[in-house]
């Protein structure tokens, strides 16, 4: 009997102490922070306004969101052309106005132009550099506009 007993014991005792290696190890209690207040505004990341890469000598309209720009180099007998097009949600008046006043302040000679209620087109020169600026109100929501200049 003595056998079956001590027997019994260590089973409890091996069963016991494998039962304790495989609990979690007690993590230490640390006292709960009290919750922040919910705030009534979300808070928004600050936005950067987006860039707008001018054609050299030739000003953006301001406010006008840049929609796609290309350059290049040695083509077409010139040795760079740069093409801006923009949009803006202002009406043709004021931005016919801008130009208007930017072209002569820039120093460029009108060669053509083209003025109608919804559009408008400027052709320039001065020294070697060519350029072309060309608004279109025609599309619902502002005025597309193209700038392009192009240097020999």
């Amino acid at each position: 009997m003595r056998v079956a007993t001590c027997t019994v014991l260590v089973l409890v005792l091996v069963v016991s102490v494998g039962c304790r290696r495989q609990a979690p190890p007690s993590q230490p209690v640390v006292a709960a922070q009290p919750a922040a207040p919910p705030s009534s505004q979300p808070v928004a990341a600050p936005v950067a306004p987006p860039v707008v890469e001018a054609v050299a000598e030739i000003p953006v309209y301001p406010g006008a969101a840049q929609v796609e720009r290309k350059q290049a180099a040695n083509k077409d007998g010139y040795v760079r052309i740069e093409e801006v097009k923009l949009h803006s949600a202002d009406a043709i008046a004021p931005i016919k106005a801008f130009y208007s006043s930017a072209i002569t302040a820039g120093g460029w000679q009108v060669t053509a132009s083209k003025d109608k209620p919804d559009e408008a087109e400027w052709k320039l020169i001065k020294g070697t550099a060519v350029a072309e600026i060309a608004l279109d109100a025609r599309s619902a929501g502002g005025v597309d506009i193209k700038i392009e200049r192009k240097d020999r």
